[in-house]
């Protein structure tokens, strides 16, 4: 009884652990077997198969499906291909076969000629075409030749390649297969265009040769977009047959001549934006290029420049003048080449120096338009002895004079062009700065035979900017102009910007001219030119000044003496200042502030009167432990003096900020804003814009002077205070005050 039940439980066990196997004790689980046809155009009813078990074997079924243009080559599962009737061994999982297809190509045959060549016998026949499966060997058949003709097989498409009959060929797409005979003791020549020949163009025929004849070699076929025709290859077998002025001796054996290609590249010249306007391409190159292959470009400019030296953006420069030829190397690949001048010749003036003074002659001008910057470089010679031998700068409107700018020491001519001339400013007006401390006859020295650069920058549509600077060994001398519109006028659409000189002469060797783009930091990403967008959307403050236009913070949102613009602690004051001893009164103590390391002021004042005195404008005194150590004049382009007996014992830096001392009228249109700070190692920066009366918050700064003094005592006393000079005044005798400190 024990034996039984011992045998009873040993078979449930098995049982149970064939679960997994078995969908019952003893009955084996089965898979799915599935056909399908494999693409949206095939047609038919899929074949059926029953289910199999693991290990199963089964034979595939054949094709029912069709599938027009195509041929069926077997079923595919898991990477492979079986053949219909093949055995199968099931996996342990369903399976899916899926019919592959092979493209249907059709094989059409050819007589060698519109009829039946003389070397095919009476009985011989073209086969009919037919189809043959994408990559298949298909035998070639064979036939008939007439007497003293022999068979040579076909002619593969319009390749050379000849294949004899019942040899085997696979084939890989639509062919003509051209029937090929050649009479005893002659040899055939078979031409072939290759990949690259042009759509049209027609496959040259040679009749068949005997040894030693003179074959003369076809024209060049046309060649397919972007090819050129390079030769024939002429070949007996593998062995290469002499060419020499396009004829050979036929050999002892058929000849094949294939078509040699090369790759070329369509190449246009256009003038690059260094080229500037005054420089232009005379001829545009759309054909083709070989590639290595040189090309002749006419280079011609205009407005009086010449071009000394051309390059090609890649490539090494190449010397040549206008209208001479420039030979190129040109890449691989289809390109638009930018041409650029690397120099340039330009002659103002007589090198005699005796061409006086020109009026409104100019030697040379170019068009500028709002946010371009040119810049010209080259040298200045004059005579020494003249009061005048310098380089004139001239702006028109139309053909209308808007301004002529001179380097030279005082003279600013607007409007009524005059030698000379103190003048009213109907249209523009523009203020002048120049080196501190330059006088006349120094100023002659350096401009006698010196390194001069000329720069006109429009900025915005109320700003433009010309410097005129000359470098004589470790002398210079700069003039600089700002100008901008007046009297709620507005610039020109354009401006012609010319040149002209009295009694000197200049030769200029450096054009430069493009069109600002501001990168996401608001500064011009041209090369070298770093100019600040003068309308960027928000200023970065960085303790009172704005980092990217030097602009200060006028402090007009203010909440419990709290700046919420750049977050500046404030503190209001005032001083009275007034017009009883321009020389000093900076020096007074109630015209001083003082300041502390880690302490900035904001002074505002705005001019109500400016009386006709040369020297007349606003005074800035800097005091260490109650003594004048500096003191800074807003005139003349800042000069930094001292009183008698004192001495600077730091130094002044920066751009000039441009003021005209004879254009007096307008001061009084004017405000000044001047921002000092001090920091813990004695270094005050001061930092001075102006801007027009009506910019009552103060946001667009007409013209910025930036000055560091280092070395100062902090741990003294340091003040700084304003006066202003004999003739003017400041609106009710107050400049506004502002204390500002910063947490970091």
């Amino acid at each position: 009884m024990k034996k039984a039940l011992l045998t009873m439980l040993s078979a449930s066990l098995v049982c149970a652990a064939a679960a997994t196997v078995f969908a019952a004790c003893g009955e084996a689980k089965t898979y799915k077997v599935t056909y399908e046809g494999g693409g949206t155009a095939v047609t038919g009813t899929a074949p059926v198969e029953g289910e199999h078990a693991k290990d199963d074997k089964f034979t595939l079924k054949e094709n029912t499906f069709t599938n027009e243009g195509y041929e069926f080559d077997g079923w595919t599962y898991g990477g492979n291909t079986y053949e219909a009737g093949a055995q199968f061994t099931m996996p342990e999982a369903d399976v899916t076969f899926t019919a592959k297809w092979l493209e249907l190509f059709t094989v059409t045959y050819a007589w060698d000629g519109a009829e039946k060549p003389a070397g095919a016998a009476e009985s011989a026949a073209l086969p009919e075409a037919t189809e043959v499966a994408d990559g298949k060997a298909y035998t070639l058949p064979t036939l008939a030749a007439a007497d003293n003709y022999t068979f040579t097989g076909w002619k593969i498409g319009a390749t050379a390649e000849v294949k004899a009959g019942g040899s085997s060929y696979t084939v890989t797409g639509d062919v003509t297969l051209t029937a090929m005979f050649v009479r005893e003791g002659y040899y055939s020549v078979i031409y072939s265009l290759g990949d690259h020949a042009a759509a049209d163009a027609t496959v040259p025929t040679q009749e068949d040769t005997q040894k030693d004849a003179e074959v003369i070699l076809a024209g060049a076929p046309a060649a397919a977009e972007g090819w050129k025709f390079a030769g024939w290859e002429v070949k007996q077998g593998e062995s290469d047959v002499t060419v020499a002025d396009g004829k050979f001796a036929m050999p002892e054996g058929n000849v094949t001549i294939t078509a040699k290609w090369e790759r070329v590249y369509a190449v246009q010249f256009l003038a690059s934006e260094d080229a500037t306007e005054g420089v232009s391409v005379n001829y545009v190159k759309t054909d083709k290029l070989g590639e290595g292959e040189n090309y002749p470009v006419n280079i011609k400019n205009t407005d009086g420049f010449t071009v000394k030296e051309w390059a090609v953006k890649g490539n090494t420069s190449v010397k040549a003048t206008a209208d001479t030829v420039i030979e190129t190397l040109f890449g691989s690949e289809d390109a638009t080449l930018s041409l650029y001048p690397v120099s340039y010749h330009l002659e103002i003036g007589a090198k005699d120096h005796t061409n006086g003074y020109p009026g409104l002659e100019a030697a040379w001008n170019t068009t500028i338009q709002k946010g371009e910057k040119i810049e010209l470089k080259g040298t200045m010679t004059s005579k020494g002895a003249e009061n005048y031998q310098t380089v004139f700068a001239y702006l028109w409107s139309g053909e209308t004079i808007s301004g002529l700018f001179r380097m030279d020491n005082w003279i600013l001519d607007l409007g009524n062009v005059g030698a000379g001339a103190d003048l009213s400013v109907a249209e523009k007006w523009a203020t002048i700065g120049k080196n501190p401390d330059i006088v006349w006859e120094d100023f002659k020295g350096i401009i006698a035979n010196c390194e001069l650069t000329i720069t006109l920058n429009w900025v915005s549509d109320s700003q433009m900017n010309l410097e005129m600077k000359a470098v004589n060994g470790a002398k210079s001398a700069t003039m600089s102009f700002a100008i901008a519109p007046a009297n709620g006028q507005q610039f020109a659409e354009n401006y012609k910007f010319g040149l002209n000189s009295e009694s000197s002469y200049a030769e200029i060797t450096e054009l430069k001219k493009h069109t600002h783009n501001y990168g996401n930091d608001d500064i011009c990403t041209v090369e070298g030119c770093n100019q600040i967008n003068p309308v960027h959307t928000a200023h970065n403050w960085v303790k009172g000044v704005c980092s990217i236009c030097n602009n200060i913070c006028a402090h007009t949102t203010v909440t419990d003496s709290s700046c919420s613009v750049c977050g500046a602690t404030l503190v209001n004051s005032s001083l009275t200042v007034d017009n009883t001893n321009w020389w000093s009164s900076g020096q007074s103590s109630d015209k001083n502030v003082t300041i502390a390391a880690g302490e900035t002021y904001v002074f505002t004042m705005q001019y109500s009167n400016y009386a006709a005195a040369e020297w007349a404008g606003a005074i800035f005194a800097v005091r260490e432990n109650n003594a004048v150590t500096y003191e800074i004049r807003y005139i003349d382009g800042w000069t930094p003096s001292a009183p008698a007996g004192k001495t600077l014992n730091g130094s002044v830096e920066g751009t000039n900020m441009v003021h005209n001392t004879h254009d007096n009228a307008t001061l009084p249109e004017s405000r000044l804003q001047v921002l000092v700070s001090l920091n813990a190692e004695g270094k005050m920066r001061i930092i001075c814009n102006k801007y027009a009366k009506e910019d009552v918050n103060m946001e667009n700064v007409l013209a910025t002077r930036i000055m560091e003094i280092t070395g100062l005592n902090v741990s003294g006393t340091v003040q700084f205070g304003i006066s202003n000079a004999d003739g003017s005044a400041f609106e009710s005798n107050t400049v506004n005050v502002v204390k500002a400190t910063y947490s970091a």
